[in-house]
């Protein structure tokens, strides 16, 4: 599910930014606790987002190759 937060940025979570990198769920949580991920932004105390922005920026920064649905 994709919000937007006050500052206007789409923010994503973790179903879909794993949807995006191609990985599962599980791996997605190996990267983000390794700190391999950018870092998420904390909506909630139990509930966190990614910046969709942040996501496209570390991929393309990584030179990966992933389907990104505009």
């Amino acid at each position: 599910m994709s919000t937007d937060n006050t500052n206007g940025a789409l923010l994503i979570d973790s179903k879909e930014v794993a949807k995006i990198l191609g990985v599962s769920s599980s791996t997605l949580f190996r990267m983000r606790c390794s700190k391999q991920l950018p870092p998420p932004v904390s909506v909630s105390q139990r509930l966190v987002k990614w910046r969709r922005s942040d996501i496209i920026a570390w991929i393309e920064s990584r030179g990966q190759s992933s389907e990104v649905n505009s």
